[in-house]
């Protein structure tokens, strides 16, 4: 069992950024990082039973069982079970600084937010590694329930510079294919267009229906369509903004604050506004993009005309052979003129 400080906790553990040897990779973790897509509920709570020691040992990042339930097995049983085993779990942080509610709320996992928030209440108004509460961890991410829930118990609303998820918004990735897209075109014209600058792929060795392979293709196919309609599922579950999420549960603490502070909406957007503002303003500006990749790839053009060269002054002589294997002599496979079989058939008829 791993060494325990104060609070019964991993020794080192409640500080974030606090490093330990002591990682393992245990049973618990197996099981709860499974978030439910193999592992029925039953079986993870007959694990939990059969290593009830583990519950205090850290993974990496000083991540706990308790962590992994909180943040990917977020049912309401297994969240309990796991705090029932191990109770000062709730106030351990990741080193990253999170602690439960935090990965509960910013994974959208409103039974285990329930969890964690009554067994540590005063958790909901404590920041994590990057400053944000749990409520906040949850509105940027559009987990709404779980946000109105901790509204509910806190009645203390996001801060303003917490912007709420908007699917409306581009994402940081796309800002930057906005912003550089143009440069890597002229710079990198292969990257830009698929690392190819010949004809289109060939395709007419792929499996055709019939062949023996082709049930592995079709099988790939499958499953790439069931990924696509898992993703279409996930999108309309998600209310495109919070203002739809309120519209559509009028009674909830949200639609209450809202109404309450009327230039409330406003704000949530302006936020939103705000934050996309800053990413593109973040970051070199094309024309420095350019330059340090123009700088970039003639270094790199010189890195490998050095190699070159010194791969040419590498290049070892040409062996020497010895006399008796050199091309014309005596026993040599070309041309020799030494005694041979047929010098011997000569003597013979004499």
């Amino acid at each position: 069992m791993a060494s325990t400080g104060a609070g019964g906790l991993p020794a080192g553990h409640p500080a974030p950024g606090a490093a330990t040897d002591e990682f393992e990779w245990t049973d618990l973790h197996h099981a709860l990082a499974d978030a439910g897509e193999f592992l029925p509920e039953a079986e993870v709570l007959q694990i939990l039973d059969e290593h009830p020691d583990q519950a205090n040992r850290p993974y990496a990042a000083l991540f706990l069982p308790a962590h992994f339930a909180a943040a990917f097995y977020g049912t309401k049983r297994v969240n309990e079970r796991v705090y029932e085993l191990f109770p000062a779990a709730a106030r351990a942080r990741t080193q990253l600084g999170s602690l439960p509610l935090h990965l509960a709320a910013h994974n959208g996992h409103l039974e285990a937010t329930q969890v964690w928030w009554a067994v540590h209440p005063d958790a909901a108004e404590e920041e994590d590694g990057e400053g944000w509460t749990p409520i906040e961890c949850a509105w940027k991410q559009g987990h709404w329930a779980v946000a109105d829930f901790l509204l509910s118990r806190t009645g203390v609303l996001p801060r303003p510079d917490a912007a709420p998820y908007d699917p409306a918004a581009p994402l940081a990735a796309d800002i930057q294919v906005e912003k550089y897209g143009a440069v890597f075109d002229e710079i990198d014209p292969l990257s830009a267009d698929g690392c190819t600058d010949g004809p289109p792929e060939d395709d007419s060795g792929l499996p055709a229906p019939g062949d023996d392979d082709y049930e592995y293709h079709d099988e790939h196919a499958a499953q790439l369509q069931g990924m696509k309609e898992e993703w279409a599922r996930i999108a309309a579950a998600t209310p495109a903004n919070v203002e739809e999420w309120i519209a559509a549960h009028p009674n909830s603490k949200l639609a209450a604050a809202a109404a309450a502070r009327p230039a409330l909406r406003a704000e949530w957007r302006q936020a939103v506004a705000d934050r996309v503002a800053k990413i593109r303003a973040s970051g070199p500006t094309p024309d420095e993009m350019a330059a340090y990749l123009r700088a970039g790839f003639a270094a790199q053009k010189d890195e490998w005309k050095r190699e070159h060269e010194q791969l040419l002054l590498e290049v070892p002589d040409p062996p020497i052979l010895p006399e008796d294997d050199a091309p014309g002599g005596d026993g040599g496979a070309i041309g020799g003129g030494g005694g041979g079989e047929g010098d011997e058939a000569e003597e013979d008829s004499d």
